[in-house]
């Protein structure tokens, strides 16, 4: 449990998406097993970049959303 720690940890400090993918690449060349570093990567990378979408829309302020108008 503590290596997952490490991992939320390490990627909460991260100021990018690749940064973040960059983290879990570095995590996982840790692992001794590799089917399951190769198995859980598209995973993680997956979670990364629903946080960095997030991230992203939670730090756009909240009048700066196009607005279409109807013809």
């Amino acid at each position: 449990m503590r290596e997952n720690t490490d991992l939320v940890t390490r990627l909460a400090g991260t100021t990018s998406f690749e940064e973040s993918v960059r983290e879990i690449d570095r995590y996982l060349d840790g692992f001794t097993d590799v089917v399951a570093a190769e198995l859980m990567r598209p995973i993680l990378v997956g979670v990364a970049a629903a946080v960095w979408s997030r991230r992203s829309t939670a730090a756009r302020p909240r009048g700066s959303v196009v607005q279409f108008r109807r013809r």
